[in-house]
């Protein structure tokens, strides 16, 4: 929960700071920004970025503002009461010393930057998702780099080089990353244990990119994506089989625990299961947290629901954020799927050539088999549930499973979190304003 008389509070502490007003600013729609508004003492001339540390040394990483504006002094209504409206419009990254292109590639990935956050401008040295950047934005942002700078390259690249500078050193040196590959490193850095998040249905990770920001950076968060998108061939044959072979994948990285899984939709199921083949491999999972996840049904194979182009399409554009109302009726052909998604917002230069789409659809034709034939082990443990309350688009408006399904594999507590949204759209910007600092706050728990 985000408190901003806390943080105003946590401000005026500073000794450079002699009064201050937090407010939420909604740039665009979905994006909003806490932005700091301080008065400084009659001595002193506040470094913003100074600031935004102190807050970070006292509060959860969400907390801290995106901005810090200082003033000669708040502005005021007649009745003595802070002018919201007088408030100057924000300088998001303004907080640190901003460093200017030195090249021409410097210079056009800055103009690239600012045009795809919507910002007058934006600094070599300043981190896109810091800036409000999320999975949507960085696909459009690299096709936008593919397309300006004529390359072939991945959204991983972006995920592990988030600055102009770096992605500028990207592009020079030839390494443009591959955004397929089965552990994708959305931050790659930090001390703690890192958080591992399982794809859904689609196989892709890129939409767990807008937790980043949320997660304190002590703590590196990686992308666990299906095998399938490599090459439809490479599915495998159980749930089993694909949680032993994502445990053997994560274990590169960290090879031994506590351990941290988070899983959406059918990426709970195997987030589950990866945690109770952890668990019988002798390691600890110290947090599994699934977001409206539904555990088998037991159905026999007859009862297997077929596969429908409409449920790819919606999961697809919901995880990138695009539009997912009123997806058409019937059988589309290739080139009206690339159309639908391109209308919606989907970047489909970077989602559907051939063996990707092939690949994609092998994920979304397995996962009923895959769930409706898997029963879930016990896990030791407690789980945290994040229950969309709004269903699934096109369905019964009512939660697509309630989280008390999972009692009989989880010998814990089960700790549910409503958030007003279709399953859908869990990784889009409004609920990951409610589920990223709720998720904050249990990692800083943890330590």
């Amino acid at each position: 929960r985000i408190e901003p008389g806390e943080i105003a509070s946590v401000l005026t502490h500073h000794p450079t700071v002699t009064q201050a007003v937090v407010i939420t600013h909604d740039d665009r729609p979905g994006h909003k920004h806490l932005v700091a508004y301080i008065v400084p003492t009659d001595d002193e001339s506040p470094d913003p970025a100074t600031l935004r540390t102190h807050v970070a040394e006292k509060l959860p990483d969400y907390m801290v503002p995106s901005a810090v504006m200082v003033l000669d002094q708040l502005p005021l209504t007649v009745n003595g009461k802070l002018d919201r409206r007088a408030l100057p419009t924000p300088e998001f990254g303004a907080s640190e010393a901003v460093r200017r292109p030195q090249n021409a590639t410097e210079h056009t990935l800055c103009g690239l930057f600012a045009e795809v956050l919507g910002l007058p401008d934006v600094g070599t040295n300043q981190n896109f998702f810091d800036l409000g950047g999320h999975s949507l934005l960085a696909t459009r942002l690299v096709a936008r780099v593919r397309a300006v700078f004529d390359v072939e390259l991945g959204v991983r690249a972006l995920f592990e080089a988030p600055t102009v500078s770096a992605l500028a050193h990207r592009l020079s040196s030839g390494d443009t990353g591959r955004a397929l590959d089965v552990l994708l490193p959305l931050r790659s850095t930090g001390s703690a244990p890192p958080l591992f998040c399982v794809h859904p249905a689609g196989g892709i990770s890129w939409p767990y990119a807008g937790l980043v920001p949320y997660v304190d950076p002590s703590c590196p968060v990686y992308g666990v994506q299906a095998r399938a998108l490599a090459g439809a061939d490479r599915t495998p044959a159980t749930v089993r089989e694909m949680a032993a072979d994502y445990v053997e994948q994560i274990r590169t990285v960290q090879p031994v625990g506590p351990y941290r899984l988070l899983g959406w939709s059918f990426g709970g199921l195997v987030a589950h299961a990866m945690a109770t083949e952890l668990q019988e491999q002798g390691e600890s999972v110290e947090l599994l947290v699934m977001l409206d996840s539904a555990p088998t049904e037991r159905l026999t194979t007859e009862d297997i629901p077929e596969f429908s182009e409409q449920d790819m399409l919606g999961f697809l554009l919901g995880a990138v954020g695009g539009d997912t109302d009123g997806i058409p009726e019937g059988e589309l052909t290739p080139e009206e799927t690339a159309e639908l998604l391109r209308d919606r917002g989907a970047p489909v230069d970077l989602l559907l050539d051939a063996e990707t789409f092939r690949g994609l659809r092998a994920c979304f034709e397995q996962t009923p088999r895959l769930q409706t034939t898997h029963v879930p082990g016990l896990f030791r443990g407690d789980v945290v549930f994040f229950a969309a309350t709004l269903g699934v688009p096109g369905r019964a408006q009512e939660p697509l499973v309630p989280a008390e399904a999972w009692r009989p594999y989880v010998s814990g507590d089960i700790d549910v979190h409503d958030v007003e949204c279709e399953h859908h759209g869990m990784m889009q910007p409004q609920p990951l304003s409610e589920i990223g600092p709720a998720l904050s706050e249990i990692l800083r728990r943890l330590g």
